[in-house]
């Protein structure tokens, strides 16, 4: 991962080799199907992005606090994720822009702080398609950190 830190948005690219099923609080039981996913999430507070991806990305969870957590414990391997710095709050533009491009698989899943938001997990046509969506939603989003061109790439397992 790389060493610079800051405050942003991001989207994880899952893939669910099984059907998952998690409980979830408000929603109750949800039944997953084998697939591509994104997760839109954000990191403004303390940890910033890199404490939230390694979270997420790395195992680094005591225990499930977020949806995620839950969709990850319950077996979907994260594949890959790409952030951008920004100080505002764009998780629901960035839903938005993905849902343009794959399907809300359980809607308000993962909003419950963005309201207006459709949900902040997608269903993909494929691992390709999401890892596409992924980079075009992300590098398209708003951003007002300066020299933020092209966001961190970070994948499992980097360091």
């Amino acid at each position: 991962m790389s060493s610079v830190n800051c405050r942003g948005h991001y989207v994880v690219v899952l893939e669910a080799r099984a059907p998952l099923s998690l409980s979830t609080g408000r929603h109750g039981t949800v039944r997953l199907g084998p697939g591509a996913y994104l997760y839109v999430g954000s990191a403004l507070g303390p940890g910033g992005l890199r404490a939230r991806l390694e979270r997420h990305l790395c195992g680094k969870r005591r225990r499930a606090h977020w949806h995620i957590d839950k969709f990850i414990l319950a077996g979907a391997k994260p594949v890959l994720a790409v952030a951008r710095c920004s100080e505002e709050r764009v998780e629901e533009l960035v839903a938005a822009a993905c849902a343009k491009r794959c399907r809300v698989a359980v809607p308000g899943f993962g909003s419950s702080d963005s309201p207006g938001s459709p949900g902040h997990l997608f269903l993909c046509a494929s691992l390709r398609e999401a890892v596409r969506a992924a980079l075009e939603c992300v590098l398209d989003s708003p951003s007002n950190a300066p020299g933020n061109g092209l966001g961190d790439r970070h994948r499992p397992g980097q360091a």
